[in-house]
């Protein structure tokens, strides 16, 4: 039997008003605009128009993330599906947003969390090839002298080890001058730092560029190695010395009065030497020329190639003039001397 033409009529008005039902409810997905208390924190979720009154004048835009407060609303519309809310902005323009356009909260950079490492200045930090973050700083034991600590994280930075402090003579690294810092492809730490004479005896009085090692990852450090050569017994001796992981050991290169050709002790040269398992090899005086280098640094490439620049007063010992250069030399073999 058809159903009656009354009987279809009622059965789609039922329907009807089902779907307006559900499109209304409050619960209903369409209702998508949210609803936000003046004085709480937004955050647009895109480009968003901001008007000088609700659904009125366009005063420009805000991008995605723009943060700001809630000062009004929420204001309706007539024939606007959209609830309005006056936003002040933390840059401007601030007026009237669409609440579809917004977020509760903040939604833009996230300011690092930060960690202390330790008590200290005249900070080093290197990566080695295992991920670890070394840092090495300047700071003072129990009676207020400069030495030098050491900490690890083997946690991208998360946490840090309690600094351990390396075995060196307070007042021979006075900041904010310190040392330098090198990770071995094996993960031993090579820290190489200027001792003063008074501090390290057997070298005419004059500084020199010491080496300790730690193969533990910082908690235990080997006895200081002396790496520059013995100086005359006038002028500075060595300083200012650099370090990085190259090979199996590390190649390290210092100022130095005290080796070469030059035994002025005014005109120091550059030296590099290669230090395998905490033992150097044989230096080679870079420059030897009557011109005074200083001011080292150092760069290792994939190949085992060592590069070095320095800076050259040729005033040959005066005051720096217009004239100064800077040098550049490549040593193949970590810079070391082949036999």
């Amino acid at each position: 039997m058809r159903e009656s033409v009354r009987s279809r009529v009622v059965t789609f008005l039922y329907f009807a008003v089902a779907i307006l039902t559900i499109m209304f409810s409050p619960s209903s997905s369409f209702a998508a605009t949210p609803t936000f208390q003046v004085g709480e924190e937004v955050a647009t979720t895109g480009t968003t128009n901001v008007r000088a009154t609700a659904d009125g004048t366009l005063l420009g835009t805000q991008s995605k993330g723009a943060a700001g407060t809630i000062l009004a609303g929420p204001v309706n519309v007539s024939g606007n599906s959209v609830i309005w809310y006056q936003v002040n902005f933390a840059a401007a323009p601030s007026g009237w947003v669409g609440g579809d356009m917004l977020v509760a909260g903040k939604t833009g950079p996230i300011a690092p969390k930060t960690t202390v490492v330790g008590l200290g200045t005249s900070q080093t930090m290197i990566l080695d090839e295992f991920g670890n973050i070394e840092v090495g700083f300047v700071s003072s034991d129990s009676s207020g002298n400069p030495t030098y600590s050491f900490s690890e994280s083997t946690n991208q930075g998360l946490t840090f080890s309690k600094p351990s402090t390396l075995p060196m003579v307070p007042f021979q690294v006075p900041p904010p001058l310190g040392p330098t810092i090198a990770a071995e492809r094996n993960g031993a730490i090579d820290v190489v730092y200027p001792c003063l004479g008074t501090n390290c005896p057997g070298h005419f009085g004059n500084q020199s560029v010491q080496l300790v090692r730690s193969v533990d990852h910082g908690l235990t450090w080997s006895a200081p190695v002396q790496i520059s050569l013995p100086t005359h017994p006038s002028g500075f001796g060595a300083q200012e010395p650099v370090v990085a992981a190259c090979g199996a050991g590390v190649t390290v290169a210092w100022q130095d009065d005290g080796i070469g050709a030059n035994f002025s002790n005014v005109d120091p040269d550059i030296i590099v030497v290669h230090v395998l398992n905490g033992v150097p090899g044989t230096p080679i005086n870079v420059t030897n020329t009557p011109a005074s280098e200083g001011h080292p640094q150092i760069a290792v490439n994939s190949q085992s190639t060592v590069f070095v620049t320095w800076v050259s007063d040729n005033d040959n010992g005066g005051a720096a003039q217009p004239f100064d250069t800077i040098g550049f030399a490549a040593l193949p073999n970590c810079g070391a001397v082949q036999k």
